[in-house]
């Protein structure tokens, strides 16, 4: 027989026990829709989870704190420079030993606190910081000194000039669900673009007597970028080599020993995310501690897999109950036709094409209930995400192939049996039937 003769005998037989058919087919069909709708939840799981990631932050970052000690100088700079697979390093100064404050406007705003860091300005655009308005160039052009200031900078200061309880401007707004948002935020009191800082350091150990003030210049303004640090949102950032030279001005100025030159963090970019494991186990050997979203994504990444296989599982019990039914369903349609399958055999028929016969019928079964599984699938994902609001499921091209393999698959494997034991019935023993 043809590939096409037996292909049409098939779809033959099985419309003429059509009713059967269709209750075969949408046991194929639960269960396809049920193993595909559930890994789809962990796909959907995982989706959101990169989505959140990349949203927080550059997966290609390493932060690193120190050994145990916690003290980071400039031996650990060129040890942690020389890592393999470390593009780039910046290592962070923070304004410390100092009591310290910014105003704007000859002292009309002011920020009770200053979070001011100091980085090589020529590691900066490497580094991921981005300017919003400006550019990042701190070359030193003037007596005051150039700065780079956080996306929300100006949202810090109080308007001296205004009651307690209205000298603040609130960034944050309440949206209809009740969740805080940034969007639509006022305007501060002042553009720190268009606006001269001044940074006030007073001696901690006389909180009174005159401080040391230091003019301030914005030439960028960074986009927020937690990932890269505080500073990108509500603080201000300076040439590393200028930081060092007023915190050692100020300390002469008090009396104070000049402070040692420390770093609070040294963050690692390399070339790609996927070198950050061994470039943060090599840093973690040489006794660093540190810190990445991508260590962080990995645990959520195996937490998804976890998921997904549990709820695969659960998809495949009633994929396997769809499998019992089409093999019930054959060998009954075997000792209904015992009668047709001798006369076939008589009339020359080879075993081969009856056996084919058979497994063309069960795939077709596997086929049909997998199609309107997967069309099933995508319209409860679909529902899914509208009530839940958000992405819960996704449905990617190779779930959905997986899917029809799998009904596919199981179509045919639960049809070898029966077709195994049809080509057994003798002829003679057939027609007697």
């Amino acid at each position: 027989m043809k590939p096409s003769d037996i292909l049409s005998l098939a779809i033959h037989n099985l419309r003429q026990r059509l009713s059967r058919t269709i209750l075969t087919a949408i046991g194929v069909m639960i269960g396809c829709t049920s193993i595909v709708v559930m890994v789809s939840i962990g796909v959907g799981l995982t989706k959101s989870t990169e989505e959140m990631m990349a949203g927080m932050g550059d997966l290609t970052l390493i932060q690193v704190m120190g050994k145990a000690d916690g003290i980071l100088q400039d031996s650990d700079l060129r040890t942690i420079q020389e890592t393999p697979g470390a593009k780039t390093v910046i290592a962070k100064q923070s304004l410390s030993d100092f009591m310290s404050g910014i105003t704007a406007s000859n002292g009309r705003y002011q920020s009770g606190w200053a979070n001011v860091v100091g980085g090589d300005r020529n590691e900066l655009e490497a580094a991921g910081y981005k300017p919003l308005m400006g550019s990042l160039n701190l070359s030193r052009t003037s007596s005051a000194v150039p700065v780079l200031v956080g996306q929300y900078s100006a949202y810090s200061f109080r308007d001296t000039a205004r009651p307690e309880g209205e000298d603040m401007v609130d960034r944050y707004s309440m949206d209809e669900s009740g969740n805080f948002t940034a969007e639509n935020a006022p305007d501060p009191w002042f553009d720190p673009m268009n606006t001269e800082l001044t940074l006030s350091l007073s001696n901690p150990m006389d909180p009174e007597g005159e401080p040391y003030e230091v003019q301030l210049r914005p030439v960028g303004m960074l986009e927020e970028n937690y990932s890269l640090g505080y500073e990108t949102s509500e603080g201000i950032i300076m040439d590393q080599k200028a930081l060092q030279e007023i915190m050692e001005e100020a300390s002469r100025r008090f009396g104070m020993t000049s402070p040692s030159k420390t770093y609070s963090e040294i963050d690692v970019k390399t070339v790609d995310m996927e070198e950050v494991p061994d470039v943060e186990a090599s840093l973690k050997t040489a006794g660093y501690m540190t810190n990445s979203y991508k260590s962080l994504r990995e645990s959520m990444d195996e937490q998804a897999r976890t998921i997904q296989l549990v709820l695969g599982g659960l998809g495949a019990i009633s994929l396997l109950v769809a499998a019992i039914g089409i093999t019930n369903t054959m060998i009954m349609s075997i000792t209904e036709r015992t009668r047709e399958i001798g006369i076939m055999k008589a009339l020359g028929c080879r075993t081969r094409d009856i056996r084919l016969l058979f497994l063309t019928e069960s795939g077709l079964i596997g086929f049909l209930g997998g199609a309107a599984g997967i069309v099933l699938s995508y319209l409860i994902s679909f529902g899914m995400n509208q009530v839940a609001g958000m992405q819960l499921s996704a449905i990617p091209w190779w779930l959905a192939l997986l899917g029809m393999g799998f009904s596919l698959a199981i179509g045919l494997a639960s049809g070898f049996f029966p077709a195994a034991r049809a080509v057994k019935i003798p002829a003679v023993t057939a027609l007697r039937q």
